[in-house]
């Protein structure tokens, strides 16, 4: 999938907004999305009270890109007062992030995953801004955005192999509501065994699937605490330059100092796992050998699994694929 340009973009997100318009009235009849500062959806229902209200509309979609810019945001959801209504509004810029699927031709993919997760903030219920754990709303609006990636696109994308390790640098380097592995191992068990057949599900049944998801594979404030003091105690993770050689041995340090809590101990091997980790730490560095052959020696030992989902699964019988909804 090579890289599209602005319009097809801007064409691609106009598609997507009408479908989950017509699929979410209720939720969506409120709905405006931006591309930087251009207006690439309206919902047929605020069309008229945007018309009316056209300079504060403008200055308030010229803010947002502005703060996008400055804070590097790929995308943004929430709530706008505009002529006294609260609207819904779906920002997105358009710089690469290769969150999601790490190949240097996947900026579509990686792109309309960034509009379906911000989606997934307003229409998946436990995504919504007011879900007390704001962890539990990011693993429904990633369960929506990888849901719908396998709806769009298919389980052979590489999603499944880059982005369940790459988001768990987040917890070690402190964004801890963003580590939503577990999430997205349990999407590809799901996609590998067979027992949804995701891409038949309706766009209200996948918001229902997300939300059940977030309900069940959101980690605890406490996990998520325990997790990320045990990184940030060590120096040189928490002042690192991401995937140098020397935060990558920091990382295996305390995953074996904390070798027996396994939610330390995974986040760090999911983290490690990745292959740019991994080729930071190629070479002859005895201690990281020696490193290495410890951590085997201990998940050998132990029967460790670096599936987080697997960990804490709570399996539905085989003949009842929608008890997950």
């Amino acid at each position: 999938m090579t890289a599209p340009d602005r319009q097809s973009l801007a064409a691609a997100f106009n598609r997507a907004a009408a479908d989950y318009r017509a699929s979410f009235p209720e939720r969506l009849g409120n709905l405006f999305v931006t591309l930087s500062s251009e207006r690439i959806y309206v919902a047929p229902e605020i069309a008229a009270l945007l018309a009316e209200n056209a300079a504060p509309v403008s200055r308030m979609i010229a803010q947002r890109d502005k703060l996008m810019r400055e804070m590097g945001w790929a995308a943004a959801a929430g709530l706008q007062d505009v002529g006294g209504a609260r609207l819904r509004h779906l920002s997105l810029s358009e710089e690469e992030n290769p969150r999601y699927v790490p190949a240097p031709d996947a900026h579509g993919m990686n792109k309309i995953a960034e509009f379906d997760h911000e989606m997934g903030h307003f229409v998946v219920r436990e995504g919504d801004a007011k879900n007390p754990s704001r962890h539990a709303a990011e693993c429904a609006a990633d369960a929506f955005a990888a849901l719908r990636h396998i709806q769009r696109f298919g389980g052979e994308t590489g999603f499944f192999a880059h982005a369940p390790f790459a988001v768990a640098k987040s917890v070690i380097f402190g964004d801890k509501i963003h580590y939503v592995s577990a999430v997205f191992q349990k999407i590809a068990a799901l996609q590998k065994e067979g027992i949804l057949d995701i891409r038949a599900l309706s766009l209200p049944e996948t918001a229902l699937l997300a939300g059940k998801l977030a309900r069940e594979y959101a980690l605890s404030a406490e996990t998520l605490g325990r997790i990320h003091a045990a990184y940030a105690a060590a120096p040189a993770v928490r002042n690192s330059a991401f995937l140098s050689k020397d935060e990558a041995q920091a990382v295996m340090r305390v995953m074996l100092e904390h070798r027996h809590d396994d939610d330390v101990y995974r986040a760090g091997k999911l983290y490690i796992s990745q292959a740019a980790v991994q080729k930071a730490l190629d070479g002859e560095d005895p201690e990281v050998k020696e490193m290495r052959a410890e951590m085997a020696r201990h998940e050998k030992e132990t029967g460790f699994t670096p599936d987080a989902a697997a960990a804490m699964d709570k399996k539905p019988a085989a003949n009842d694929p929608f008890s997950l909804i």
